[in-house]
């Protein structure tokens, strides 16, 4: 599912094998750090953190598809 999403942006395949393995893992441990209890106890919900993580990796895709255009 996430290389679908990947593949919506024209970016260069070695740059989509780098931003593909680079998002699972920081899914991975967000994922894990969450299960052991490490987002709790503050102001910020857990959610929001992720959500904030997840746009930035929407960014950086956006970000590397348009310096790709810039290279054609």
């Amino acid at each position: 599912m996430i290389r679908n999403v990947a593949c919506e942006y024209t970016v260069a395949e070695e740059d989509s094998v780098h931003f593909l393995r680079g998002f699972r893992s920081a899914l991975h441990g967000f994922i894990l750090l969450e299960k052991a209890g490490y987002f709790t106890g503050k102001q910020v919900m857990a959610d929001k953190s992720f959500a904030f993580m997840v746009k930035g990796y929407v960014d950086w895709v956006k970000r590397m598809e348009t310096e790709n255009k810039k290279k054609i």
